[in-house]
């Protein structure tokens, strides 16, 4: 990647992070029962497609210039806005090196205990709300014997069941392990200490059990935050078939996992060559593994069988995940695919504490010739658009926030993007009007500090400028009636209104619903292929809110029109474009097309839906399978995907196809031509 793809993958990423809430998703689809299935989204058009690009080591520049607002572009092409002719030079900053983050260490135990003629030292436990880390020593052991897969067993406070275990064997002077139970302390007792009984059996090379040795543990903090513990794939399902892995032992001579899984009826169990082994992260390539050497015969699970499958390789020294793949079980050849990532080392007596290294801070006085000049400013009752260009740019420059306060003193804050592709040095910021700002004589003013980082060091500014901007003359929003329908497919789309500025547009749609996919009656303007044309000016859907709904499960917007018709199962929503009425001299013509409506897709598709999908798409050679996992964090994800399908058709057109034979999808479309009359 040349660096100034860098420069704009690093921008978007800390853009994401800043714009997007934690848990948004550019997939299509939202959980069922969504009130307000887009209404999350900002206005950025661009960030949403750009986003999805991030992933790409190669993501090119000339993406984000072409899938640029069309609002603010068509703004500032018309000559709207103005110049404030505004230069500053930096304020440098001091390059303050980035210290480790503070870690709340393990808590130090060094209690000892001798059964068999094997003596295990517990010398710390690291506990938090999502498991526990426990280090220990042994000595003692004798030919055929070995550590078992501990447990512990919390006594004043609840926690979840156990959703991965991880043990970790060290070789050495003497044999060192560590023990992590991924299992949820949602608790508030927790805050007091928390009281334990951490048990470690000792077995024979078999599995059987020798003696046990039980650690009594009273208030344990519960805010460890190192070492850092291991992550855990704690199940793969792929249609009604699942794999569950529920422990690891890593240790110098051999790797064992248990495994439990659906076994079909009649159908043989695993066998060693169905299971592979490999280090790293890339499923992929799983066909370069290792088969097990040994599958271990496990009692059966909650109507699943089980087994342990062994490895006589060395992966706990490699420090690496553990990737493993089962390639067949019964009739179903498919990939499970389920990862061990180890936890970090802690602190051992002859291991000494890791020191966080600074990294090193760009010089700031790289930035010393560096000058930045406001040559544009627009502002209407939607969003403040301004371009900065800077002098003595370098390549590894970049702009990502700016902050400030407006004229009330009030704060403000807003995002920077790359403005032209052909010149680096060129920034758009924007950020959202807000009608605290508006002053007494219906203009804006602020104040604006505007950091440059190094790509290097995106964390830390190397110097920042200051704008005043003045009486900025703010472009006012303009409403009308429309009060037109239009009926397809036993659907009536009613244009209600539309509020606009020269550059943004609010539409407010009512219509009927069409019928419900189970109880989910949360549907939608499909956004993906909806359009709003004014003028010659012609751009998709931006953002969405949702106003009222005949059914009392999903509650509308605080604030909204009084006048909104009532329609039998039906609802009212806000659909935002960014695209305005730049003549409005003028009177133009404006388009609406909404080719469907899509209901908000369920996490996971039931599979008696997906059942009933694949029996009508058979005709047409398309089959989907559901594809479920599960961490061992609590989280997880999945959906449908694609096994069969004609030659030359798109994935994207085979689950178009699917989400339409499962009724996730009415067609129309409703197409509404209406006029905004000359001002």
């Amino acid at each position: 990647m040349n660096t100034q793809n860098e420069l704009l993958k690093n921008a978007l990423g800390n853009i994401a992070s800043r714009e997007f809430p934690e848990g948004t998703t550019l997939l299509r689809g939202q959980p069922s029962g969504s009130a307000r299935m887009i209404s999350q989204w900002k206005r950025h058009p661009a960030l949403a497609i750009a986003l999805a690009l991030i992933a790409l080591a190669t993501v090119a520049f000339c993406f984000f210039k072409l899938f640029f607002d069309p609002g603010l572009i068509g703004v500032r092409n018309a000559g709207l806005g103005t110049n404030p002719n505004s230069s500053a030079a930096p304020t440098l900053l001091p390059p303050t090196p980035t210290s480790g983050l503070a870690e709340v260490p393990p808590t130090m135990l060094d209690q000892s205990q001798t059964r068999q003629g094997v003596t295990i030292n517990l010398e710390w436990i690291a506990l938090n709300n999502t498991g526990l880390v426990a280090g220990f020593r042994i000595s003692g052991l004798q030919e055929g014997q070995t550590i078992g897969i501990p447990e512990a067993g919390f006594e004043n406070v609840e926690a979840q069941d156990f959703r991965g275990r991880i043990l970790q064997l060290y070789s050495g002077e003497v044999l060192t392990g560590e023990f992590t139970s991924l299992q949820v302390v949602n608790d508030p007792r927790a805050k007091n200490g928390v009281d334990l009984n951490l048990q470690i059996p000792l077995t024979d090379a078999q599995g059987n059990v020798i003696d046990t040795f039980v650690f009594p543990l009273e208030n344990i903090p519960a805010n460890s935050t190192s070492p850092r513990a291991g992550q855990f794939s704690r199940a793969d399902k792929i249609d009604n078939v699942m794999v569950r892995l529920d422990w690891a032992k890593l240790s110098p001579d051999m790797t064992q996992l248990k495994f439990c899984y659906t076994l079909p009826k009649d159908a043989e169990p695993l066998n060693k060559s169905d299971i592979r082994i490999q280090s790293g992260y890339p499923a992929e390539q799983h066909t370069q593994g290792t088969a097990a050497d040994e599958l271990l015969p496990a009692p059966g699970e909650d109507g699943m069988a089980c087994t342990i499958a062994q490895f006589n390789r060395n992966f706990v020294d490699e420090d690496t995940p553990v990737l493993v793949t089962i390639d067949r079980i019964g009739e179903m050849t498919r990939t499970w695919t389920l990862l061990v990532e180890p936890t970090g080392r802690g602190p051992f007596s002859e291991i000494s504490a890791a020191t966080p290294t600074p990294r090193p801070t760009p010089d700031s006085q790289g930035a010393s010739t560096l000058n930045a000049n406001l040559i544009w400013a627009y502002a209407d009752k939607q969003r403040i658009a301004l371009e900065m260009k800077f002098d003595g740019w370098q390549d590894s420059f970049m702009v990502q926030s700016f902050s400030g306060k407006d004229a009330q003193g009030s704060a403000i804050e807003g995002y920077a993007m790359p403005y032209r592709e052909d010149d680096p040095s060129d920034y758009l910021l924007q950020l959202s009007y807000v009608p605290g700002m508006l002053n007494d004589d219906g203009t804006v003013s602020m104040q604006l500090d505007v950091p440059v980082y190094d790509s290097s060091q995106p964390d830390l500014p190397l110097a920042s400028f200051r704008f005043d901007l003045n009486d900025l003359q703010v472009y006012p929003e303009i409403s009308r009636e429309i009060n037109q329908s239009v009926t397809a497919n036993g659907i009536t789309m009613q244009l209600v209104g539309i509020r606009y500025t020269p550059s943004f547009s609010t539409i407010i749609l009512c219509y009927n619903k069409p019928p419900n996919v189970g109880s989910n009656g949360d549907w939608w303007p499909g956004h993906k292929q909806m359009t709003l044309t004014i003028g010659e000016i012609k751009t998709t859907f931006d953002s969405g809110f949702f106003l009222t709904d005949s059914d009392p499960r999903y509650s509308g917007k605080p604030s909204q029109p009084s006048d909104l018709p009532s329609i039998p199962d039906g609802r009212c929503i806000e659909l935002g474009f960014p695209v305005g009425n730049l003549a409005s001299e003028n009177a133009q013509t404006a388009t609406l097309v909404i080719p469907q409506l899509e209901v908000s897709q369920p996490e996971v598709i039931p599979q008696e839906d997906i059942d009933a999908a694949n029996a009508l798409l058979q005709e047409q050679g398309i089959q989907v399978e559901q594809h479920v996992f599960f961490s061992g964090s609590g989280g997880g994800g999945g959906g449908p995907s694609i096994i069969q399908k004609p030659a030359g058709m798109s994935d994207e057109t085979a689950l178009e196809k699917l989400y339409q034979a499962l009724g996730y999808q009415y067609a129309g479309p409703w197409v509404l031509t209406f006029e905004l009359p000359a001002e």
